[in-house]
């Protein structure tokens, strides 16, 4: 057993090797392999009442992390069972060589058995968990800026309105985004989406407050501020941080025309009469001119 050990300790290196050069699936063959004769040898050589053939058990639940394909798992399946009784067929000829100590090299790979199960059981729950998460976070954001999306907006922001608190609802929008992308192209005008989005999102950020792509340039903001004067200086310190920025390879000055409603004791039923208001302000600067800010009081 410890020259068999010498292998497994080299096997194990080489597996760690290849999986961190990305060779998963050589990794994976080279454990299971491992792990399968060591229970063999292991229990050759120690007799079967020391309980090897209980952790080939452990390879039913590991080959699930890898296979997909259910003609393979059957297939494994069937071996691993093979095997577990064809031990225990054997098992009086399985003596081993220290017979003395069968019954503590039980109790040990009962508990290794155990450990391992719940340890597995445990990080796949978490990979699974991750993996959910993940995908919700996708789900959730906009690929070209980076920020929330508007399902992001719907479902966790609007949803979580509380009457105990004061909020600005506001729309932002980036003024003759259109004639952007005919002079110069769609790859300029996506430069000039994600140029304005990260100026809203860390002057945003200071104010603890969320934003949104909400569709084309337009980008919806909330934030929760003491009173209607609060929220002028909000969006005006973020228009101005907009219109400071330059794409001076294009010469392109990109600015924004905000509009917003500051709601006391909103109620998220009523988010679509705010985002009216808050469009038609946003109107209103748009035709007055453009890189303002309007922001009417409810």
């Amino acid at each position: 057993m410890a020259i068999f050990n010498i292998y497994s300790i080299t096997n194990y290196i080489l597996a760690i090797c290849f999986y961190s050069i990305h060779r998963t699936k050589l990794a994976f063959f080279m454990t299971f392999f491992e792990i399968f004769t060591h229970q063999i040898v292991g229990s050759y050589y120690l007799g079967f009442a020391s309980g090897f053939n209980v952790v080939l058990m452990c390879l039913f639940f590991l080959q699930f992390t890898f296979f997909t394909r259910w003609s393979s798992i059957a297939m494994v399946s069937c071996g691993l069972i093979l095997s577990v009784y064809g031990l225990h067929y054997f098992k009086d000829y399985l003596v081993g060589e220290y017979s003395y100590a069968q019954e503590l090299f039980f109790y040990v790979n009962s508990f290794a058995s155990a450990v391992f199960m719940i340890v597995y059981g445990a990080l796949a729950t978490v990979s699974q968990s991750k993996k959910l998460a993940d995908l919700t976070y996708l789900i959730h954001k906009d690929f070209l800026t980076g920020l929330f999306n508007r399902k992001y907006f719907e479902e966790k922001v609007v949803s979580n309105l509380n009457k105990d608190e004061s909020i600005l609802i506001a729309i932002c929008d980036i003024d003759n985004f259109k004639a952007i992308n005919d002079n110069y192209g769609h790859d300029i005008g996506d430069i000039v989406l994600k140029s304005v989005a990260s100026v809203i999102y860390y002057e945003i950020l200071e104010y603890k407050g969320v934003v949104a792509r909400w569709g084309g340039e337009e980008f919806i903001v909330k934030v929760n501020l003491k009173n209607n004067q609060e929220a002028e200086h909000c969006m005006n310190i973020v228009k101005n941080s907009v219109a400071r920025q330059e794409l001076k390879k294009y010469n392109i000055k990109p600015t924004i025309t905000i509009g917003g409603i500051f709601i006391q004791n909103p109620n998220k039923d009523d988010f679509e009469k705010y985002f009216k208001i808050a469009d038609q302000e946003l109107y209103y600067g748009k035709k007055s001119g453009k890189n303002l800010v309007n922001i009417q009081v409810s």
